[in-house]
């Protein structure tokens, strides 16, 4: 056994310490011989935790006071950085329920033996429905590479019948399109692309694509489809695309209370929300016109929807008819209901 792979374990077991959980070198030497079946004095270990310290700079500190012994006072990831990490990939639906719960611990035994603990406590892993598309892993790798390289991607796009049983579009004909991005919403991860027979960007959701291969030939320039800085503009159209549906820009006057002012410059950002007082409260008590950049789309009809008791439509006046029709058209489910 090399004194480097020694070094290399006794690393592994500091990495379950912190201040309230520090190790001597005796216990060191213990997991050492219970885990990995090494023998070692304590002076051996003595001299490796220097080597990490001084030769390796790793933040290995001495507790002192009633808990003697050694520490990992710094780590790549603190406590809440693993927390919000851990509850991202729950909430990610696509994500078979074993993958989820493998990339949980994973993330949880990077931090020390009282943060797993914590960690554990405030963070409930139950069973949810989860798809059991085994290639959604295999095609994240896939677009990784297809964007590395520089190439384009093929794959076909299904949807589920009301039995579980696939249906493939086209008649199963493959879409050709160039990859840009991978969007996470609503627990679901979206490919950002450009359909080839098309000269804008789409969506897709992941756990839909099958078959997915890389293509030789290159990827189309995405400043050909967005023009000048395409990184800018690639976040801009994903911000103003409420519920992943891609369309025209436009902006959308909305009359709105102030309680709703600070939610709109979260969700959008102040780039894309302008914000101005009205002369006077309009007849619903609305105060402030916010003028939101967006997309026109299905998504932002269902979006309106749900704001609809707390703003009013200013124009544009197409949008507006739109979706008086869109509410219209709900309503009359339910008045055939109550017809005699």
């Amino acid at each position: 056994m090399s004194t480097k792979t020694k070094m290399w374990m006794i690393l592994q077991l500091l990495m379950e310490s912190d201040e309230h959980y520090p190790l001597t070198a005796e216990e060191i030497a213990s997991k050492l011989a219970s885990r990995y079946n090494i023998e070692a004095e304590r002076k051996s270990i003595y001299r490796d935790i220097k080597t990490l310290q001084n030769e390796c700079g790793l933040d290995i500190c001495t507790a002192g006071g009633a808990k003697r012994g050694y520490y990992l006072a710094s780590r790549d990831f603190e406590d809440w950085e693993l927390k919000i990490l851990m509850d991202a990939v729950l909430d990610m639906r696509f994500l078979p329920q074993k993958d989820a719960t493998r990339i949980v611990d994973k993330l949880k035994h990077q931090g020390s033996r009282y943060s797993q603990e914590v960690l554990h406590a405030i963070t409930p892993v139950k069973p949810v429905s989860r798809p059991e598309n085994k290639g959604i892993k295999r095609f994240i790798d896939r677009i990784l590479t297809a964007v590395k390289d520089d190439c384009k991607i093929a794959f076909r796009y299904f949807d589920f019948q009301p039995d579980g049983t696939k249906v493939y579009r086209r008649n199963r004909r493959r879409y050709f399109v160039n990859p840009y991005a991978l969007v996470l919403r609503n627990g679901m991860y979206y490919l950002v692309a450009n359909y080839i027979k098309y000269d804008d960007l789409g969506y897709f959701r992941l756990d839909r694509i099958d078959d997915l291969s890389l293509l030789p030939s290159p990827r189309r320039p995405l400043r050909e489809i967005l023009g000048p800085n395409p990184s800018e503009a690639l976040s801009n159209f994903v911000n103003r695309s409420p519920f992943i549906f891609s369309g025209e820009e436009i902006h959308i006057q909305l009359a709105v209370p102030a309680s709703m002012t600070d939610q709109l410059l979260f969700q959008f950002g102040k780039d894309d929300v302008s914000l101005s007082e009205l002369p006077a409260p309009d007849d619903y008590g609305f105060t402030f016109c916010a003028d939101i950049r967006m997309q026109e789309s299905n998504g932002l009809y269902y979006w309106l929807l749900q704001q609809a008791d707390h703003c009013r439509i200013l124009g544009p006046e197409d949008v507006k008819e739109e979706f008086v029709r869109y509410v219209k058209s709900i309503l009359s489910m339910y008045e055939e209901e109550d017809s005699p």
